[in-house]
């Protein structure tokens, strides 16, 4: 179990590291998609920062999700007949697939809110 947990960190630490480079942070000039010098984070609106983090957050995850899942079915499939980790691993697998739901899903429920409260949707 410790070779999981140190392989959860290893996963946030690149997700997180991602997540700091990514190019919804970062825009020069006119071109976007390349990159010949960092400038800082910029932003017309509260919007636009929001919705730009919710998209390198759903561009990010679907990856770590995908390794995740495939190494603890992996995990799963090896347990053989110990039921105490089977349970802890199928945990894992649902919380996972929870978080993925969420992630995913974030740029509804922020639209049905933006609607109730009267904001602009994207």
């Amino acid at each position: 179990m410790a070779l999981f947990k140190k392989l959860i960190a290893l996963q946030s630490l690149i997700l997180s590291l991602l997540f700091l480079v990514s190019p919804a942070y970062a825009q020069v000039g006119n071109n976007p998609s390349g990159y010949t010098s960092a400038q800082a984070i910029q932003f017309t609106n509260l919007d636009q920062l929001l919705w730009g983090i919710v998209k390198t957050l759903q561009y990010y995850t679907l990856p770590v999700m995908a390794l995740s899942i495939a190494i603890l079915g992996v995990m799963l499939v090896g347990s053989a007949d110990d039921t105490e980790r089977k349970s802890k691993l199928k945990g894992w697998i649902f919380n996972i697939l929870v978080g993925g739901l969420l992630v995913f899903g974030a740029a509804t429920i922020a639209s049905v809110l933006q609607g109730f409260l009267g904001g602009t949707p994207q």
